[in-house]
């Protein structure tokens, strides 16, 4: 892995521990404050919100600023962010702090998509996007049960601590590896970097992230309270498991992006979207059993990380192929996309869990994500062979259309 890419892949390890810790420690966090834990998985709606948010827009209007610097600034704030997180006393200031640390979240995602398949050759692009993305999926495999073992034996605030000492590291290593002289396609004007969103294929790609990702985060919002008032299971057991649940997401994230490369994104999304809705379907009944669950849970993770570096790569094929330059706001809008669906999984989550009970969680997540198989089917009708034909002249294997 180049050095530059390792810089990437630190700064989306803080992003990721920063995004994912609240769930592993929901429920000290909903005592700490004396709040339900509804309320409390708001925490991870208003992070997603205020990436969904800024992550098109303010990626829109920082165009003309060199990548370097405005990904330098970006890990400032996100460091002040989760410094503020840290020394919240009471839930609002919490609250602010995660919504600081989800603006630079968003559009530090956006430009580094586009960065990252810079620092590669063109028939190793969607794994370059993996590579970067593998440091989300590693903040799941050791940061967020790291994380929830600090905030069950030493404080919560120590965790958002730990997040900001990594935030400073990646700082650095983005200063030293990052070349100042990327390329950048500065646009004419704001607005009309978002003219792809008069393609209908754009909106539904949009609609399929929402769905694919955001689905499975109606019941991993609440996984650790599943996990403990479901299938029985301790604190510190718990975190074994986010270790196995992570370590599964890491590998399920980078064959994502090989198997994108070889056999192509739609091929690769249709196989991954099918095994994830049965294996939310048998969570529904394995939930109860504490061996079962686990198992459950390792095939859950792989394929629904699998699934991230495909759609982020589809979308920048799409907006290639429509001939549009705005690769960046693109996939700024398709990191609101993952965020929108995560922001709307927790959010529809707290509702189930308000209104039935944690043991229905699964079964929905499993309908939200058979939704956006009928979704990537009309995509693909479409689109699949044009963007095969484009996909020659980058990809050195496998043609996609079917």
């Amino acid at each position: 892995m180049p050095l530059a890419l390792l810089s990437l892949a630190l700064a989306a390890f803080a992003i990721g521990m920063t995004e994912f810790v609240v769930v592993g420690m929901l429920p000290i966090l909903a005592q700490g404050f004396s709040v339900s834990i509804a309320t409390a998985g708001l925490l991870v709606t208003g992070y997603a919100l205020a990436v969904t948010v800024s992550a098109p827009i303010v990626t829109a209007f920082t165009m003309r600023i060199p990548r370097k610097r405005l990904m330098l600034g970006l890990i400032l704030l996100f460091i002040v962010g989760n410094t503020l997180a840290a020394l919240a006393t009471n839930y609002s200031i919490l609250m602010l702090g995660r919504i600081l640390s989800g603006i630079a979240h968003g559009v530090f995602f956006a430009i580094s998509t586009k960065v990252a398949v810079q620092l590669v050759e063109k028939n190793k692009q969607a794994s370059a996007i993996a590579l970067m993305f593998s440091g989300l999926t590693v903040a799941l495999v050791l940061g967020v049960p790291f994380g929830t073992f600090l905030a069950e034996y030493v404080s919560w605030q120590s965790s958002f601590w730990v997040i900001v000492g990594v935030g400073i590291l990646s700082f650095l290593g983005i200063s030293k590896w990052i070349p100042a002289n990327l390329e950048r396609k500065i646009p004419s004007s704001v607005w009309r970097q978002f003219s792809f969103l008069g393609h209908k294929s754009m909106l539904y790609s949009y609609a399929l992230t929402i769905l694919s990702f955001g689905g499975p985060f109606v019941v991993y919002t609440y996984v650790t309270d599943i996990l403990h008032n479901v299938t029985g299971f301790s604190f510190t057991s718990i975190s074994a498991i986010l270790v196995l649940y992570g370590a599964s997401v890491a590998v399920g994230n980078i064959l994502g992006g090989r198997f994108s490369d070889k056999f192509g994104v739609f091929r690769t999304l249709k196989v991954n979207i099918i095994h994830l809705t049965f294996i939310l379907i048998a969570f529904f009944f394995t939930q109860t059993s504490p061996t079962y669950s686990v198992i459950t849970l390792a095939f859950w993770g792989a394929f629904a990380f699998a699934v991230v570096p495909s759609l982020q790569f589809l979308i920048m094929k799409l907006v290639a192929h429509y001939g549009v330059q705005a690769e960046e706001v693109a996939s700024g809008t398709n990191i609101a996309a993952f965020n929108l669906g995560i922001a709307g999984g927790s959010f529809f989550g707290g509702v189930i869990v308000d209104t039935f009970s944690l043991t229905w969680l699964s079964l929905v997540a499993a309908i939200i994500v058979a939704l956006s198989y009928l979704l990537l089917r009309t995509i693909s009708k479409n689109h699949e062979c044009k963007i095969s034909i484009h996909e020659k002249t980058h990809v050195s294997k496998g043609p996609i259309c079917q």
